[in-house]
């Protein structure tokens, strides 16, 4: 990412534990990496980000992102989609888990924790989206209509799949 800037790194939730100030400890933590993992990540943390919004209107991140959360984050005096990035260079608290399902299936979630069926019911108006976090056999395009305004769809995009799993994981 640092030598070809078409590659875009989006935190995920099985990196967020790791991150120096964060104390929460959830499955996949393996504390024999922890000072290498954490020392990796902070060395990079300025190319880390909790989502991208492109040029056309689409919002990448590792889970998704709610009109809940976004609401969250107005309320919180954060004013853009992409306000979320400044916010968590700030504050990282603001990604942790948030909510009583212990999957993140809560609509409360941020976008390295939410869910498909949470994200579809609440997806923020006006954005495509493409996350990956939970495995699906393939990729799989969810189109919600209306959801832009009465006569346009928005579509959500998940991406990992087993396939991706195998490539992209160390």
């Amino acid at each position: 990412a640092r030598r070809d800037t078409r590659i875009k790194l989006c935190l995920g939730n099985h990196d967020y534990h790791y991150l120096a100030g964060i104390s929460e400890r959830y499955s996949g933590f393996q504390e024999k990496h922890r000072a290498a993992a954490g020392k990796i990540l902070e060395e990079n943390i300025d190319l880390l980000k909790a989502l991208y919004l492109t040029e056309d209107n689409y919002i990448i991140s590792h889970a998704g992102l709610s009109a809940v959360f976004m609401e969250k984050m107005r309320n919180a005096g954060v004013d853009s989609v992409e306000g979320i990035n400044r916010a968590f260079a700030k504050d990282r608290n603001i990604l942790k888990f948030d909510g009583d399902e212990i999957h993140g299936d809560d609509l409360t979630q941020s976008p390295i924790w939410i869910r498909p069926r949470a994200l579809c019911s609440n997806p923020i108006p006006g954005y495509n989206q493409i996350v990956g976090h939970t495995p699906k056999a393939e990729i799989e395009e969810v189109s919600i209509p209306g959801y832009a305004d009465a006569h346009k769809s928005i579509a959500i995009v998940f991406i990992n799949t087993e396939l991706a799993d195998r490539v992209y994981w160390f």
